[in-house]
């Protein structure tokens, strides 16, 4: 009676090299994800830094409009 082993040698060797496959599938695929998300949040990073400075701009812009009115309305109220 010839009965096979689900232990053999060619099982084995197969189990190896699915094991290997998997794991190498595995870890390509955790470094690509890994570097996409890198490069997305030095992206947004970037993206925010931008409106920061933008912000301040305005912000300053805004400032410096206000203080002129409040100059001219000084002025105004000096010539009532």
């Amino acid at each position: 009676m010839n009965t096979k082993s689900i232990f053999n040698a060619d099982n084995f060797r197969m189990a190896i090299f699915l094991l290997t496959l998997i794991g190498s599938t595995w870890g390509t695929m955790w470094t690509f994800s890994s570097r996409l998300e890198d490069k997305l949040t030095r992206r947004i990073d970037r993206l925010e830094d931008k409106i920061d400075t933008r912000f301040d701009k305005i912000e300053t812009r805004l400032n410096s409009f206000g203080e002129r009115i409040a100059r001219n309305e000084t002025r105004l109220d000096a010539l009532k």
